[in-house]
């Protein structure tokens, strides 16, 4: 390659055409070769790229808009070729290149061809997915002013539209950067544009990456809970009123999902809470769209129940009167989503914690029946399943933990085989990570031994009775002596 790009031709006016054909030549060999040819052909970019920008250059300074386009619409070709491959070291020559100055002068010319524009995004999002953070923070510092003009020009078709909202994307979901397009004003009211846009076929992608680059710059100022976001983000108020809309409005399950995610990570800090209750429409409107969609069982929307779970949890210990209104009601759509035969065991976990935290701090008293022997079964059934997780381990000993004393459930069912299995699965597990469940499932079965009856049935359960004696031969400590407290009192009932 070497050799024969230092006899091509330079680009002038009368030899256009004949440049044109080469870099049509040279587009058709770089994209429309074999991954493996295109991987192969990596080290022949260092000796094109200079001569591919050379071109470009010498075709806007001396050619009219027809010649132009023969010779630029390939070289767009052949850089988008280059910028797809999983090479970091080729994306970090052609960002260091001259290219990045190139694609900001034409994008800000407004006489340049549109299907151009449409390839020069199109290479700006190619560069930027994968690219390394530093080279990201360059593309960003450089480009960001025309990527986002273009996405609000008249001209603008849903295509560049959604270009421009894969670039926001990409750049935010790198953490610093995410950060800094906080603070930028004209990054926002795009957002807020492209969230706008009516729902079709074909905005959908639009309205999906543009979700996934607000949820991204949300959690980059979420994840350090300690710092305060800047105040151009705590002025969005139209972000908690536009991702409870597409949730209650909209069809689109994966879109639905991102923006579920979103208000997820600004219910997990102080700050985001605040602001979602702000500027929700009403604290009640917001836990009862929250229950919606826990309730909703469209397919594929397992994952955004489960968020919905874990924003519950975390927004209701601070939900105050609107929550004990909603209290109640919230509990028993949990204790059906745990029930639910086609219920995933993830979700069966989030909704168990979510009950956990709601019963934990409820001001209200609950009936003697208010979980079925099935709502036990599908417990034991997930932690059986998933016995290897200490999360499953840890979400449903603290849930049997707490009923057990509350008393809330008929105590028939609580101390129940389903039940009993349970606590021989937990008491069974070992590590250091399932200690905190061995000493929750030892504290039920010593509320269980504070009355008689319980006695009994606790003696008949070969497994939980072995388990215990397992824990006594290999534990160390206070947990070992109350397992032997809790054999001696059963055993004599055999």
């Amino acid at each position: 390659m070497q050799s024969s790009t230092a006899k091509l031709p330079g680009c002038h006016n009368n030899r256009n055409n004949s440049v044109g054909v080469i870099c049509e030549c040279l587009a058709s060999v770089w994209t429309r070769a074999t991954d493996e040819r295109r991987r192969q052909s990596v080290q022949q970019v260092p000796d094109a790229l200079p001569w591919i920008l050379h071109v470009w250059v010498q075709a806007n300074a001396t050619a009219t808009a027809p010649p132009v386009n023969n010779i630029l619409q390939p070289i767009l070709r052949i850089l988008r070729s280059w910028a797809k491959l999983k090479d970091s070291r080729i994306k970090n020559m052609m960002v260091q290149s001259g290219l990045v100055g190139r694609l900001q002068e034409s994008l800000r010319d407004s006489q340049s061809d549109l299907n151009n524009v449409l390839a020069m995004l199109g290479l700006v999002k190619d560069l930027v997915f994968r690219a390394s953070g530093p080279d990201k923070e360059l593309l960003y510092r450089q480009l960001n002013q025309q990527i986002l003009e273009q996405a609000t020009e008249q001209s603008a078709s849903l295509l560049a539209q959604e270009e421009v909202s894969a670039v926001l994307w990409n750049w935010a979901a790198l953490e610093t950067l995410g950060q800094v397009m906080a603070e930028n004003y004209h990054a926002w009211k795009i957002l807020e544009f492209l969230l706008s846009l009516p729902a079709t076929n074909d905005s959908t992608p639009i309205h999906r990456n543009a979700s996934s680059a607000l949820g991204c710059i949300v959690a980059a100022w979420t994840v350090r809970p300690t710092s305060s976001p800047p105040e151009l983000l705590t002025e969005q108020a139209w972000i908690p009123a536009r991702l409870l809309q597409i949730l209650v409005t909209e069809s689109d399950v994966d879109w639905r999902r991102r923006c579920m995610r979103t208000i997820r990570c600004l219910s997990s800090c102080e700050w985001g809470r605040s602001f979602l209750w702000k500027h929700s429409e009403s604290p009640e409107h917001f836990l009862n769209v929250l229950v919606q969609v826990l309730q909703s069982t469209d397919g594929g929307s397992d994952d955004t129940r489960i968020q919905a779970c874990q924003t519950i949890a975390s927004l209701l210990p601070g939900a105050g009167k609107h929550w004990a209104s909603l209290g109640p009601y919230i509990e028993s759509v949990l204790t059906q989503t745990i029930e639910g035969e086609e219920s995933p065991d993830k979700l069966v976990l989030a909704a168990s914690h979510t009950l956990y935290v709601s019963l934990e701090h409820s001001p209200w008293k609950r009936g003697n029946s208010c979980h079925t022997s099935s709502f036990f079964e599908r417990i034991r059934s997930a932690l059986e399943v998933n016995a290897d997780d200490p999360l499953y381990h840890t979400g449903f000993s603290q849930l049997l933990l707490l009923l057990a004393h509350d008393g809330a459930s008929d105590e028939s069912n609580l101390v129940s085989p389903p039940v009993l299995t349970a606590l021989t699965i937990l008491l069974s597990a070992l590590g250091p990570d399932y200690e905190p469940s061995r000493k929750d499932a030892m504290a039920i079965l010593t509320l269980f031994l504070k009355k008689n009856g319980h006695k009994k049935r606790l003696a008949e359960n070969e497994g939980l009775l072995t388990a215990l004696v397992n824990f006594c031969l290999i534990s160390n400590g206070s947990l070992k002596d109350e397992a032997k407290h809790i054999i001696l009192r059963v055993v004599p009932e055999l």
